[in-house]
């Protein structure tokens, strides 16, 4: 009998990618999210729309059943304090307080390698997290939050703090679909200057990843823990919208520089020997490949 799935965040890009993923995999998924009107919705999935941080909402999960529930959801947003609070933590709250007597056989929450902040690279899972924003310290409280109803066993819980994901359909307002985008039209990017070094793990890595852990088979065992979820190695990024500018033959840098956050450390990249370990993974998409992926895809 195939897991039920409930993902929240469905019309997000990592959601859609993995509905489409676990659809074509006979799993039973239903898919919650705020946004009605996303462009990225699959046939016969079901969709169900509403306000997570709102409590009352969730009597329209009772005839459901779930064995699985993948937090995909959340407003990325480094500086509205009311947003982000009631996306990132609320919304969290809210479903851990829900499921925590549903027996689920999983939670799986989406967390941030912001969650370190000035924590120096790269991170293993024991490093203090140092978040300095509100984004990333409301992350940190809905990571406590998990691991608090782990510990009393109250729910099976884990947290996957990932780094920067990407690839076909992701949004415009991400660093590689802005430069790509640009160099298609042979317009002019911004970027850093040399020496800004971020990981990008390619959106089928990712999905790989979800497929382990769906089918780990001790989820007691690994509840409550924390896993760095990444490529495993940092890339300059004047370089790698250099390297976007090649693959796509045109563009050019704009001499307008992009300037770090104050929680931003020039480099930021994972130890990813834990998840490694734990769930027999690793990233098997090349970058050059992973981005000429995602170039086609733009173009076309």
């Amino acid at each position: 009998m195939n897991k039920k799935i409930l993902i929240i965040g469905g019309t997000g890009f990592i959601g859609f990618h993995l509905i489409n993923l676990l659809k074509k995999k006979d799993f039973d998924i239903v898919s919650v999210s705020k946004n009605r009107f996303s462009r990225n919705k699959i046939r016969n999935i079901r969709y169900i729309f509403f306000d997570f941080t709102k409590k009352k909402n969730f009597k329209l999960l009772d005839k459901y059943k779930f064995d699985i529930v993948i937090n995909l959801g959340g407003n990325v947003d480094h500086f509205n304090k009311t947003l982000t609070v009631a996306s990132q933590f609320s919304a969290v709250k809210n479903l851990i307080d829900y499921f925590k007597d549903k027996k689920l056989k999983i939670f799986i929450q989406i967390g941030s390698c912001a969650e370190y902040g000035v924590s120096v690279s790269p991170h293993k899972e024991q490093n203090k997290c140092k978040p300095k924003l509100i984004y990333a310290r409301t992350k940190l409280r809905a990571t406590k939050y998990i691991q608090k109803f782990c510990k009393k066993n109250k729910i099976n819980g884990i947290i996957l703090r990932l780094y920067q994901v990407y690839g076909p359909h992701q949004s415009n307002n991400r660093f590689i679909p802005i430069v790509i985008k640009k160099c298609l039209m042979n317009q002019y990017y911004d970027c850093h200057d040399r020496g800004v070094y971020r990981d990008f793990l390619y959106i089928e890595d990712l999905l790989n990843l979800f497929i382990k852990i769906i089918g780990y088979d001790n989820f007691s065992s690994i509840s409550g823990k924390v896993f760095n979820v990444g490529y495993g190695k940092p890339f300059d990024l004047s370089l790698v919208a250099k390297k976007i500018k090649k693959l796509c033959k045109g563009g050019a840098q704009s001499s307008k520089k992009i300037k770090l956050r104050i929680d931003e450390p020039k480099v930021i990249y994972p130890n990813i020997s834990l998840v490694k370990r734990v769930f027999n993974w690793k990233p098997r998409i090349k970058f050059t490949n992973g981005l000429k992926k995602t170039i086609d895809f733009f173009d076309n």
